[in-house]
């Protein structure tokens, strides 16, 4: 070990004293954590943020997700919604969810996943299916992914 790998072993972190600056890009959202209220709201780019001493980072700039035509998404408690489609927040600013729900989001455009929001599995191109396939089975073979033996069995007439 020579000297210069000694001096920088020696060196300690410094805790934060001034605040973080964080640029965000278009088509990125990261989350943001109040600490004086405990509400964590959502930021969507291009913009520059600099963070107060009372916020943390929760979550470090992320693309938007974006559903190409014909493909759908899954996202697990998914954000209230309004009549105007605008998201419903509670008497502190938290975005009220609808925890334990699955949504099902179609194509449209580039869309941030609010905090507690989670994408299920990947983008997922519907599976087309023969004129005698029943509906049952139809969804049968769309929540599997796959036509389960049974589906392959039966025919229609």
């Amino acid at each position: 070990m020579n000297t210069t790998e000694r001096k920088t072993e020696k060196k300690m972190e410094v805790p934060r004293t001034t605040s973080e600056v964080i640029r965000i890009k278009p088509q990125q959202f990261i989350h943001v954590l109040d600490n004086n209220t405990g509400v964590t709201r959502l930021e969507v780019g291009p913009q520059t943020i600099t963070l107060r001493d009372h916020e943390r980072l929760i979550l470090k700039p992320e693309p938007m997700i974006i559903v190409p035509p014909r493909y759908y998404c899954v996202v697990a408690n998914p954000l209230l919604r309004d009549e105007d489609g605008q998201p419903i927040a509670d008497q502190h600013g938290q975005i009220r969810l609808r925890y334990g729900d699955l949504e099902i989001r179609f194509a449209q455009d580039p869309f941030p996943l609010y905090p507690n929001e989670k994408l299920v599995g990947d983008l997922t191109l519907p599976v087309l299916l023969g004129r005698g396939v029943s509906k049952a089975e139809n969804i049968a073979i769309e929540s599997t992914g796959q036509a389960t033996a049974e589906a392959r069995a039966k025919e229609y007439s």
